[in-house]
């Protein structure tokens, strides 16, 4: 049931699909390709962190959060 509810997205290379620090509503599976993630430290210098691969997941501690 929970297949009817999902919504395909796309994004480009360079797209930010979701940014540290705002409120997140949406759970990501990663279909295709790669994601990076990258955080931002106190001097505001953005650090790689991890790369996502297909069948990754991201979004949901948001959703427990809300």
């Amino acid at each position: 049931m929970i297949l009817y509810d999902l919504t395909v997205m796309l994004f480009l290379p360079e797209d930010d699909i979701c940014r540290q620090g705002v409120i997140g509503n949406e759970f990501f599976f990663l279909a295709r390709g790669e994601c990076e993630v990258h955080v931002i430290d106190e001097n505001k210098i953005s650090r790689f962190i991890h790369s996502l691969k297909p069948g990754s997941y991201f979004g949901e501690v948001a959703l427990l959060k809300e």
